[in-house]
């Protein structure tokens, strides 16, 4: 009762926003545990780190993954639908179809790329290779 308000954990809690703040709020708990430690020599636990931050409101900022191929049909990689999804052919050598495939062999992967004729659905040509 005599005890007075005082915030046992103010010196953590600068520390954790210290390190929030430097890394660009990138990261959560986990990380903010293990920059503590690297950066200023204080182990405290995860979850005492969480309880804090979720206290003080901080959360990691969620970042997109980059994705490095454009997705337009004007010169991107992705072709133009020429089909219109009707995968009959009425004569040989009229549509052909492709796909890549990859399988996991060993330590390595191998890709198979597989030309198909939709007349009668077989494999016109295919390529196998590490690339």
């Amino acid at each position: 009762m005599k005890r007075k308000a005082t915030d046992r954990d103010k010196l953590v809690k600068d520390l954790i926003k210290a390190v929030y703040k430097k890394y660009d709020s990138k990261y959560g708990y986990r990380q903010i545990q293990l920059f503590l430690l690297q950066d200023h020599g204080v182990w405290i636990n995860h979850k005492k780190v969480l309880r804090l931050m979720q206290d003080m409101r901080l959360r990691s900022r969620i970042r997109r993954k980059y994705r490095s191929h454009s997705v337009s049909s004007t010169g991107g990689r992705v072709a133009e639908n020429v089909l219109q999804r009707e995968f009959h052919a009425d004569a040989p050598n009229k549509k052909w179809v492709s796909d890549v495939t990859q399988y996991r062999v060993a330590d390595t992967w191998l890709y198979l790329s597989a030309i198909k004729d939709l007349f009668n659905n077989e494999i016109v040509a295919y390529h196998m290779g590490a690339r």
